[in-house]
């Protein structure tokens, strides 16, 4: 099966893990389409209701502390558009890199901040972010192997699978403070690393020399190693951080980065990857043929109109999510638990919308979960986020992603939580 027809239709061979939802069935008729999970936490979250349903998240009580997404009003809101005057030129077929001023102007964002040089050749718009990692994985060469820490979005691993590449696990636990060494992103023989930065679940981030480290074997042997960066959540982390700050010429690499406007500045769902030009010419050709091109032009114009205030807001997004960070670190070490917030380093680190903890003794995050669902409260237990899949013996059990991202600082509670650990 070729690797676009794996992308529209699955794989022939179906992943059999712990947490698989059963198939569906809606009639007598047996469907040709071949069953597809749920992106990321979607089935997971279904076949493990038991702890993490419970209470309304909706109300003005309840608290979505599982969240994977940020709301925008955080020092964001004032640069987000407010109309777009458009025309019948606007609902033209879009072009299948992109709007050439769109990919300009993404161009340009990265050589302004990060000193890259990229034309807008280097650069092709694509729906969404996670449409964009599906492209690229999918269109990988076969020999290639893409090596992928335990501890990521689990996003990844349902990716992978689906796409049928070759992959394997690197190790990233509380020995290794979440933080695997870069060359173990490489491995032996024609390998591509695969990793979000800043991290999502654990907030660490790749910063300074340890980033250049982690790209330099890439850099050294284009030919061999790869790199595929998640960036999406760049302007979590203070202050903002790109591989591509690190990179001479990317069109002689096989480094690519992935990103979107959606993270800070909340709209429309369209997303970029930037890459060498015989990159994003494969990636442009599988926009054309099989997806129909990408977002419709408007969709582009209110993108353009986003990164115009993601300029304004490379300060505002990381000072006031960074202070969301402070805040509820100090409640967390007010109940005990072990919180670092700075550097690279440590169960909760300085990037993302989210803190990376351990409970105590040995209490677990479904148990903690379970004991909150009268309060509408709940979190995201760390083995959900262990791509090795270890089911019941993962070390992550009693680990978990504490989101603040859809709360202002005034919306905080830690009622529900105090009584959760006490075991009220």
């Amino acid at each position: 099966m070729s690797s676009l027809r794996r992308v529209l239709l699955g794989g022939p061979h179906r992943r059999q893990g712990a947490f698989r939802l059963a198939p569906r069935c809606f009639s007598a008729v047996t469907p040709f389409l071949q069953r597809t999970e749920p992106a990321g936490l979607g089935d997971r979250i279904a076949a493990v209701q038991s702890f993490l349903s419970g209470g309304s998240m909706q109300g003005a009580d309840s608290y979505p502390w599982n969240t994977g997404f940020p709301s925008s009003i955080q020092g964001a809101d004032a640069w987000e558009p407010q109309s777009l005057d458009v025309d019948w030129k606007d609902l033209k077929e879009p072009k299948q890199f992109g709007m050439p001023a769109l990919r300009a102007q993404i161009a340009n964002y990265y050589n302004d901040f990060y000193g890259a040089k990229l034309d807008p050749e280097n650069v092709i718009v694509l729906d969404t972010h996670n449409h964009a990692l599906v492209a690229v994985t999918a269109f990988l060469e076969s020999d290639l192997e893409v090596r992928v820490a335990s501890t990521e979005t689990p996003a990844y691993l349902d990716m992978l699978f689906d796409v049928e590449t070759e992959f394997s696990i690197v190790h990233s636990g509380a020995d290794n403070e979440f933080l695997p060494q870069g060359s173990e992103y490489y491995g032996e023989g024609r390998t591509v690393g695969l990793l979000s930065n800043p991290c999502n679940p654990t907030g660490v981030t790749r910063t300074g020399d340890n980033l250049k480290s982690l790209l330099q074997p890439a850099l050294a042997n284009p030919n061999e190693k790869g790199l595929i960066v998640d960036e999406v959540n760049e302007l979590f982390h203070e202050p903002p951080v790109s591989a591509l700050a690190y990179i001479e010429d990317i069109n002689k690499t096989n480094v690519i980065i992935v990103s979107a406007p959606t993270k800070g500045l909340e709209g429309n769902r369209v997303a970029w990857v930037i890459a060498s030009k015989d990159n994003i010419e494969t990636l442009g050709n599988f926009s054309k043929f099989g997806v129909g091109g990408i977002k419709s032009t408007l969709n582009q114009q209110y993108a353009m109109q986003l990164l115009q205030g993601r300029h304004l807001a490379r300060e505002a997004i990381p000072k006031a999510y960074a202070a969301q960070r402070a805040l509820y670190a100090s409640e967390f070490q007010k109940l005990g638990l072990k919180v670092k917030t700075g550097g690279a380093a440590g169960f909760a680190g300085a990037g993302g919308f989210f803190h990376w903890l351990k409970l105590p003794g040995d209490l677990s995050a479904s148990e903690l979960n379970s004991r909150m669902q009268k309060s509408g409260a709940k979190v995201l237990p760390g083995f959900l986020c262990d791509l090795s899949r270890e089911g019941d013996q993962s070390d992550l059990h009693s680990y978990f992603r504490f989101s603040f991202g859809r709360l202002t600082p005034e919306e905080y509670n830690f009622k529900a939580f105090r009584a959760a650990l006490r075991g009220d």
